[in-house]
């Protein structure tokens, strides 16, 4: 997993450099390998290299997985300079669309599909890029031409996504606890989520166990601009009202073949990849559909001696 974390200060206050990196000490166990950040202005669309003018910070701490070289480091930008991403989970199309995107003259500097990622928004705007996209993630980007940020959560929100307004500030990072290092936050408990948090060890929908920190919904992005924040959602599960004209034989081969390549198209990767073993028949049936894949393949198993 990697972590991302920065704010938007929708009054045009100067970002503070030593409060991004604050926020990211706090998730920095998520992304050990390397860590980044920028600091923007959002109003005059603009890199501030020395921090002056800016109003706009965001942090990345990466875990490698593709491309182990610096040429993933995040946040990052365009070569024009005028977009900035930062982005935690894996796209398993991702180099599905790197011919198309080199054909439309994007030259790319790494193996990543971060990079992928940032030329399929500068070329298809966010809508574009989201409805291209399989995978798990959650997503920030820092578009200096429209002067806004995006937010965006992977379709079942497998990866975690926070915001809150404090202030006159917007913060958002993978953990809530980065909030806890911005001066402008303060946190309070939740009263009425404090039953649901005990018992089910989660707060469900958008809500949170803190007072005013809010989950981007799964399936949902968030818009940051200066005049304040929207959101929307732009992918629901589709309804399917006829039942499909299979025999059960059909199905059984359909299910094994979206089952090999589903898991097949997370294999991909730069270090080495194993499996957890819970002993039910979920993760031996995708244990035995890498190891088909990958050829031998580690797995895990976690036993307690205390039941």
């Amino acid at each position: 997993m990697c972590g991302l974390a920065g704010f938007v200060n929708l009054d045009g206050a100067p970002a503070d450099a030593g409060i991004v990196a604050a926020m990211m000490r706090t998730i920095s166990h998520r992304g050990p390998d390397d860590h980044g950040q920028a600091l923007v202005s959002l109003r005059r669309g603009a890199i501030a290299a020395d921090g002056s003018g800016a109003d706009t910070g965001i942090g990345f701490h990466r875990l490698k997985i593709l491309d182990l070289s610096e040429q993933g480091h995040q946040p990052m930008m365009n070569p024009s300079g005028t977009i900035a991403l930062a982005f935690n989970g894996e796209i398993y199309n991702a180099f599905d669309f790197t011919a198309e995107l080199e054909a439309a003259g994007f030259r790319f500097r790494s193996r990543t599909d971060t990079e992928v990622l940032l030329y399929l928004y500068e070329r298809y705007g966010l809508d574009g890029m989201l409805g291209r996209l399989n995978g798990m993630f959650a997503i920030a980007i820092v578009d200096l031409r429209s002067h806004e940020v995006h937010l965006a959560r992977d379709h079942f929100g497998i990866k975690p996504l926070y915001w809150t307004p404090a202030g006159s500030s917007v913060l958002f990072a993978s953990e809530a606890k980065a909030f806890l290092a911005h001066p402008a936050f303060t946190a309070a408990i939740d009263e009425a989520h404090v039953d649901e948090q005990l018992a089910f060890r989660y707060v469900a929908g958008e809500a949170s166990l803190l007072k005013g920190v809010r989950q981007l919904r799964p399936g949902h992005r968030l818009r940051i601009t200066p005049d304040g924040v929207t959101t929307m959602r732009y992918w629901s599960i589709p309804d399917e009202i006829e039942k499909a004209p299979l025999t059960r034989s059909d199905a059984i081969d359909q299910l094994d073949d979206v089952l090999r390549r589903s898991v097949g198209a997370q294999l991909l990767s730069d270090v080495k990849v194993g499996c957890q073993l819970s002993g039910g028949i979920d993760s031996s049936l995708v244990t035995v559909f890498a190891r088909a894949a990958a050829g031998d393949i580690d797995s895990f198993s976690v036993v307690f001696d205390d039941p």
